[in-house]
């Protein structure tokens, strides 16, 4: 079990350092579905954790996986409190949009039915 849990690891990190490397270039934006696909990985391997009777000493393969791991969940931590002003914004801006649409659709309601 702890070569599949090397294996998840290792596919994990490296899933975790393309979005974050993406993300400091700011060549991607943040979607639903893609930090839904990391929350899956990063669930995925808490499984495996929990189920994999980790011995005492480590081997080196997966001492060096959990180390990235837990260097790539401290880096996503601090990326998406870096994101929060910004999405924050997003949910006002979309929250304005929304209350002049609203508005919009009653004005449109009134004035049909004076006609």
């Amino acid at each position: 079990m702890p070569n599949i849990l090397v294996a998840l690891l290792r596919s994990t990190n490296k899933s975790l350092r393309d979005y974050l490397d993406g993300l400091s270039c700011r060549e991607l934006s943040v979607t639903a579905v893609e930090l839904q696909s990391l929350s899956d990985s990063i669930e995925r391997v808490g499984q495996a954790w929990r189920s994999t009777a980790t011995p005492h000493n480590l081997d080196q393969a997966l001492e060096a996986e959990i180390a990235q791991y837990a260097e790539n969940l401290q880096r996503l931590k601090s990326v998406l409190e870096g994101l929060r002003p910004e999405l924050e914004q997003r949910r006002a801006d979309l929250h304005s949009g929304l209350t002049k649409l609203q508005a919009a659709l009653r004005w449109a309601a009134t004035l049909k039915q004076t006609r």
